[in-house]
C-alpha cells in the first residue's frame, strides 16, 4: 500500500512517517508534503493508495486537497 503523508509541522510529519514505515512491510511511504498544494502535485505524479493528511494547513488545507483529488479522479 503506497502512502503519502501531508502535515505542515515537521516533527509530527516525521513521527507519522516513522510510524508508518515500522508498522508493516505492506506499507510503503512514497512521499511527504508540508501543505496541500505540494501534496496535490505529488499525488498527480505518484498516485498514492492512501493519504494521511492534516486538516488545517497553509496554502491548501486537507479538505480542499481531498476535494481536488476526488474531482480529478485520483482517489478511488
Amino acid at each position: 500500500m503506497k502512502i503519502l503523508i501531508v502535515e505542515d509541522e515537521a516533527p509530527i510529519r516525521d513521527w507519522i512517517s516513522y510510524t508508518v514505515k515500522n508498522i508493516s512491510e505492506d506499507f510503503e511511504l512514497i512521499g511527504s508534503a508540508s501543505n496541500g498544494r505540494e501534496a496535490y502535485e505529488l499525488s498527480l505524479k505518484i498516485k498514492p493508495d492512501v493519504i494521511i493528511t492534516d486538516i488545517k494547513m497553509p496554502i491548501m488545507d486537507g479538505i480542499s486537497l481531498l476535494k481536488e483529488l476526488n474531482f480529478r479522479k485520483i482517489l478511488p
